[in-house]
């Protein structure tokens, strides 16, 4: 899948699409076979807790961008809209980095976890045009 474009005039467009990206890599977390179903903080490693929870609230977060104030270039949408970018950015390095290291820094040095190839794949998707 290709990043998602910017669009300058109507950024709300893409505000599905992300929210579609985002719940699919929330799946991929929820089948990893160390996330306990029942009760996800008792997950270990916790990194793998931490960053499920970390998409989950950035979902959230997107879902209380209002779509008509931000194509009208209300202030506060886009500070909503910019910080939902950076998690998604920030996801991408967390899930992405093989060597577990950006996890342990983020997570005060727990384990790092092998979140596998659908997660990774699923992350990697959520690159904005012009985010980096």
């Amino acid at each position: 899948m290709a990043p998602l474009p910017m669009s300058r005039q109507h950024p709300s467009t893409m505000l599905n699409e992300l929210d579609r990206r985002l719940l699919a890599l929330i799946e991929s977390l929820e089948s990893h076979p160390n996330m306990d179903h029942d009760n996800p903080t008792n997950t270990h490693p916790k990194s793998l807790y931490y960053t499920w929870d970390f998409v989950q609230r950035t979902r959230h977060e997107l879902s209380q961008i209002s779509r008509a104030n931000l194509d009208a270039g209300e202030t506060q949408a886009k500070e909503r809209f910019v910080e939902v970018v950076g998690r998604c950015k920030m996801v991408r390095m967390l899930v992405t980095d093989r060597s577990g290291d950006m996890v342990r820094k983020v997570t005060g040095g727990q384990a790092g976890v092998d979140f596998g190839p659908v997660a990774r794949a699923r992350a990697e998707v959520l690159r904005i045009v012009g985010d980096d």
